[in-house]
Parts: structure tokens; C-alpha cells; sequence
């Protein structure tokens, strides 16, 4: 096998560079993403799920018998895997658990192409100070109250926070004094203090 995509179906053992090792069967592979999907089956209750491995972290890979046959799946002749069902629904499961087990979820109002960690940071913290009906997203602005508007890199900028209606001098101090405090707030947090 030359590439990795053409090992679906194998049983592996990967162990990762904190030397955690998960068992399974290579479902699926994303090699420009690099990551590999495993089934998985749970020791407790025995039901398959799907587990996501970022490759810069994998220490070993080992091949476990059954090894690559047509049998198994694997067309040694052609190089491809034998495609299967889908089961979209237990994967859309598994998904929304991972999801609800997250500590931190990006607000749903948040643009996926706007998931970067400076720019979800600033809405979360306008959210709170403001209100999360207040704070929404208007392609790469943050719109607060309608009245403000906060521009990338999210600073207090000339042009970064303007007001969007003539009579809005008060919310606009007032979005400005919640930005400067957010800059605070994330210096000291680098400093340590």
C-alpha cells in the first residue's frame, strides 16, 4: 500500500504520542485534513463508534490480523476498498454526544468561516456584556444593538468599531469600554496575572 487512503477496512492499534492506544477499523481517512476515522467497538456496552485521530499525533500504526485480503474487504488487485453503508445516523449520534461533551461549543450564531479563536472570543464577551439578542454576526462584522459595528482585527481601532446610526454616541462608548476591557482581560491572562 502506497497511500493511506487505501487502508480502509484494516484492524489497527494506533498509539499516539501520549501513548494512549485505540483499537479499531479504519473507516475512513481525510489525508489533506489529516485525520483517520476509526470504528470503534465499546468493551462496556459493545455498540460501534466512531473515533477521530489527527495524524501529526500518531506515534505507530500497527496492522492487526485479519490482514488485507478480498475477503475482507480490500481488492489487493485494483488497490481499492470495497465501499459500505453509510450509517449517517450513528455517526450524526455520535457527533452530537462529542458535541455535548465539549466544554467550550462555538456559539450557533457564530459564521463558520468566523470560528477563529480571537474573533468567537470578542462575541462571546460582547455577548455577555451586552446580551447574546443584542450581539450577532453580519458577514465579518460583529453588529452590537443594532447601532454598532466591530470590524477585524476586533481592536479599538480608527476604523474598527463605528457606529451605524447618527444617535448612538452612548452605545458606542459603551461597546468600546467592553472591547478595551476584553484586550485587559486577555493580556493579563497571558501575563499570568
Amino acid at each position: 500500500m502506497n497511500k493511506i487512503e487505501q487502508a480502509s477496512n484494516l484492524k489497527v492499534k494506533i498509539t499516539t504520542l501520549l501513548d494512549q492506544t485505540t483499537t479499531g477499523t479504519i473507516y475512513a481517512t481525510a489525508s489533506n485534513q489529516q485525520v483517520i476515522a476509526l470504528k470503534v467497538k465499546s468493551t462496556k456496552s459493545g455498540e460501534q463508534s466512531f473515533k477521530f485521530i489527527n495524524t501529526a499525533f500518531i506515534k505507530s500504526i500497527q496492522v492487526l490480523p485479519p490482514f488485507p485480503s478480498k475477503k475482507n474487504g480490500f481488492n489487493a488487485s485494483k488497490g481499492q476498498p470495497i465501499l459500505y453503508h453509510l450509517p449517517i445516523e450513528k455517526l450524526d449520534q455520535s457527533l452530537q454526544r462529542a458535541l455535548e461533551e465539549s466544554p467550550n461549543p462555538p456559539p450557533h450564531d457564530v459564521p463558520r468561516q468566523e470560528r477563529k479563536p480571537v474573533a468567537s472570543k470578542v462575541f462571546r464577551h460582547l455577548a455577555d456584556a451586552f446580551g447574546k439578542s443584542n450581539v450577532k454576526w453580519d458577514n465579518d462584522k460583529i453588529i452590537v444593538n443594532d447601532k454598532i459595528g466591530v470590524s477585524r482585527p476586533f481592536t479599538l481601532g480608527k476604523n474598527n468599531v463605528v457606529s451605524l446610526v447618527s444617535n448612538a454616541k452612548d452605545d458606542l462608548d459603551k461597546v468600546q469600554a467592553a472591547i478595551r476591557e476584553f484586550w485587559l482581560t486577555l493580556d493579563n491572562e497571558k501575563k499570568g496575572g
